[in-house]
């Protein structure tokens, strides 16, 4: 039966220009069907736009709590809506598994058989070059006494072959191996704000955050932005430059946060099915 995918969600990919996800009930790569995926860049479009409408275009003077109150509500509520379409974009929405183009995998097989038929087709001819030149050069005596030799040579190769063969049977498993203290490999892609996925530097396996502590993570990073980044957005007094100074400043402290995480907490193999 072929699987209903269910995608994993992740933060990191609510701005992405074409967002795959992996099921997580059997493990592939999927994407959305291409009407869904128009209308998940048409969500972002819109709203990014009506946020950068309503920064510019908001010429109040009144800083009172009142004021302040509501234009955080107005954003919050923007932000649920927002929220809610993408949530059911992603949860309804049909998806198809992302494959290998056919046409690069047929090309490269059709290369590598037409190598090997080259090779071959050489060595043979080689070969036959070779035994002919022999057959001419040796004389009858010569030709029986290499005959026997041969048989002497492919009896010897039997011999070693079965007393390779039973003490294989009786050996004993091989030890375990230790459990790895996963460490990621070190890179500045590991620090980047919420990336979950690394290499092991002993291993060299998909390592990952528990689910539980993805979540948690993700829940840091949105509380940061919401608390150094909206008060400052409701400000009428800050400017463009100054706002981009402070989310310069947001980013780097999910930078900071992102290095305690990837530094201290624990890490397990990424389990693909």
């Amino acid at each position: 039966m072929s699987c209903k995918h269910r995608p994993i969600f992740k933060f990191g990919q609510l701005f992405a220009r074409s967002p795959k996800h992996e099921c997580e009930r059997c493990g592939a790569k999927i994407q959305l069907t291409g009407p869904f995926q128009t209308g998940l860049k048409v969500a972002n479009g819109l709203f990014i736009m009506i946020i950068l409408l309503r920064a510019f275009s908001n010429k109040e003077t009144d800083t009172s709590i009142e004021t302040f109150v509501i234009n955080m509500a107005i954003l919050f509520g923007m932000a649920l809506v927002y929220l809610l379409v993408i949530s059911l974009i992603v949860k309804f929405g049909p998806y198809e598994e992302v494959y290998e183009e056919p046409e690069a995998i047929e090309e490269a097989a059709a290369k590598n058989l037409e190598t090997t038929d080259n090779i071959d087709q050489q060595s043979d001819g080689q070969s036959e070059d070779s035994n002919t030149t022999q057959n001419e050069e040796y004389s009858e005596e010569q030709k029986q006494l290499i005959e026997m030799y041969a048989a002497y040579e492919k009896l010897a190769e039997e011999k070693q072959k079965q007393e390779s063969i039973k003490p294989a049977k009786e050996s004993k498993p091989l030890p375990e191996m230790p459990d790895c203290h996963h460490e990621p490999i070190p890179s500045w892609k590991n620090y980047i704000p919420s990336k979950m996925d690394f290499v092991c530097k002993h291993c060299g396996e998909q390592i990952t955050f528990s689910a539980a502590r993805k979540r948690s993570i993700n829940l840091i990073f949105l509380a940061v932005m919401a608390i150094i980044l909206m008060p400052n957005f409701m400000n009428d007094k800050i400017n463009f430059w100054q706002y981009l100074l402070i989310t310069l400043g947001a980013l780097v402290v999910a930078t900071l946060i992102q290095i305690y995480f990837v530094k201290r907490w624990p890490m397990d193999l990424k389990q693909t099915q």
